[in-house]
């Protein structure tokens, strides 16, 4: 309480003092990190036009969190993400590139009224000729599981409460997760479109062609792709989802708002359009467009109406050119071939190391490929491992990357190795690492490998893919030019198989429960 002064009495002094206070916003948007990083490679292995342009992504992180109701772009804002070139050099496909990447794919294909029924059957054989260009391995590594998914069947079902909802895609196979084989599904895609010509059964499964209900059918794959956690080692398999269409009535879908969720998500979408009539009125297709990941222009891929699928030849090629867009690490096996007989050096278990094959061959820091098949030949070793580092690594890195294996020295009594005692190749690096048939051995690595069941095993099949590297570490056997495999070797086939058979590719592993190995 304040009393007024009297009877001359001094005047109070101030009664109330004030002070700046949270003189900072409630509200305060996130600060992006000024860097721009790349979280991938190039977005195609190759191209096959002098003006095509290879491209990888770059992104931006948030260095400072937003506040209050602040904002913040997600991260598939202009603002975050981009394109450049640099680091994409321009490189012409050769025309027999297989996929080589470690990725779950779910291939979704339309089958729709006005497909037309025998449009359907050229449309799955479209992807059949697309899974014959999909290895299920490269040299003994686990590569690509499909899934199959078949949209098309679309119609306006009543619930009952005076609502409808679109009638579902079908699924015509999972993703395996260990087993791979693409074999298996080129017979389900033939044996399910040829179930259409059975009118007493309604086709196969039951299917009606119906309107595009491409929603449902990115919605499915969606859901497949999502139980998707396949890893080798370190390595986990990329995810992917390739729409197949003619793309009518696709904007009345919600083909749009599932692309973003699964983008958000981390899964990359791809088109494949089948229409006449892009060029000349692309905007009817500006939904698709931005439903497929970005660039758009890396993931949207008009091929020309679908009735030229009738002509085998544009199929083949067709499906020829959209392997290095839709698998990245895409790779010729001619040239893979032809390249190592040139380096003497032949890829024997990819992904594959053999923790008792530790001798180092460098002399002065890591090496090429080459240069350690070099080295190998010189120091007396068939075999070796190699893990390829990226320039700036080998740049800067003074570790070895170029690994044999020696015999046991002597030791004393003390468990020290006797002094003098030369470095002798031991049989295993030293002596055949295929057998008679030209198929990798497995005797050759003694390294035991604690499995999840089953104790520790011997052989490559069995061995832990090197931490942190991946499939970037593999065992190799020094060439000569006569023993390079030939263009009819059984070893190119089972190199690039359609089909993952750990004891076909292991000369030497008994058949086998793939749930055994190690991931």
């Amino acid at each position: 309480m304040v009393v007024p002064s009297r009877n001359g009495g001094e005047k109070c002094g101030a009664t109330s003092i004030s002070e700046e206070c949270n003189t900072n916003p409630c509200d305060v948007d996130c600060v992006l990190h000024e860097d721009w990083e790349d979280q991938g490679g190039c977005l195609t292995a190759c191209t096959t036009g002098m003006y095509e342009e290879r491209v990888k992504v770059l992104h931006r992180k948030i260095a400072k969190e937003a506040e209050g109701r602040g904002e913040c772009p997600d991260k598939l804002h202009e603002d975050r993400i981009a394109v450049t070139s640099e680091g994409c050099p321009q490189k012409f496909c050769r025309g027999d590139e297989v996929c080589a990447d470690q990725m779950d794919l779910v291939i979704a294909y339309e089958c729709s009224n006005s497909v037309t029924r025998l449009g359907c059957w050229f449309m799955a054989s479209f992807v059949v000729t697309l899974i014959q260009r999909m290895p299920a391995s490269t040299f003994g590594w686990p590569a690509t599981d499909i899934a199959l998914v078949k949209f098309g069947n679309g119609e306006a079902i009543p619930k009952g409460d005076g609502t409808y909802f679109v009638a579902p895609a079908h699924k015509l196979a999972a993703l395996t997760g260990e087993a791979l084989d693409n074999n298996m599904l080129i017979e389900k895609l033939y044996q399910d479109v040829m179930g259409l010509w059975d009118t007493e059964g309604g086709g196969a499964g039951g299917w009606k062609m119906g309107f595009n209900n491409i929603g449902q059918g990115l919605l499915l794959a969606s859901e497949i792709i999502d139980t998707s956690d396949r890893t080798e080692g370190q390595v986990s398999a990329a995810k992917k989802i390739v729409l197949l269409t003619k793309g009518l009535r696709s904007g009345c879908t919600e083909v749009k708002r599932l692309g973003e969720k699964a983008k958000q998500d981390g899964t990359i979408v791809d088109v494949v359009l089948f229409s006449g009539t892009y060029e000349s009125n692309p905007t009817q297709f500006e939904v698709l467009q931005e439903s497929v990941s970005f660039p758009w222009e890396s993931h949207f891929h008009p091929v020309g109406a679908l009735s030229k699928l009738n002509d085998w030849s544009y199929r083949t090629e067709t499906a020829q050119d959209l392997i290095p867009k839709i698998c990245p690490n895409a790779v010729s096996p001619k040239e893979v071939f032809d390249d190592m007989c040139k380096e003497h050096v032949l890829l024997l278990h990819r992904g594959r190391t053999c923790h008792d094959w530790n001798y180092e061959l460098c002399e002065d820091g890591p090496v090429d490929l080459e240069g350690c098949g070099n080295l190998a030949s010189r120091n007396g070793f068939k075999g070796f491992i190699h893990t390829k580092l990226p320039t700036s690594d080998e740049e800067g890195s003074s570790e070895c990357n170029c690994l044999a294996k020696i015999k046991a020295k002597e030791k004393d009594e003390n468990g020290q190795e006797k002094p003098g005692q030369a470095d002798v190749p031991h049989p295993d690096a030293a002596g055949d690492q295929m057998d008679k048939d030209m198929m990798p051995l497995e005797s050759t690595c003694k390294n035991k490998q604690k499995q999840n069941e089953g104790g520790e095993k011997e052989g490559w099949l069995y061995q832990a893919p090197a931490a942190g590297d991946g499939d970037m570490t593999s065992h190799y056997m020094v060439v000569s030019e006569s023993e390079c495999p030939r263009s009819w070797s059984d070893f190119r086939y089972k190199a690039f198989a359609n089909s993952y058979s750990p004891e076909q590719y292991f000369a030497g592993a008994k058949a086998i429960n793939t749930e055994t190995l190690v991931r």
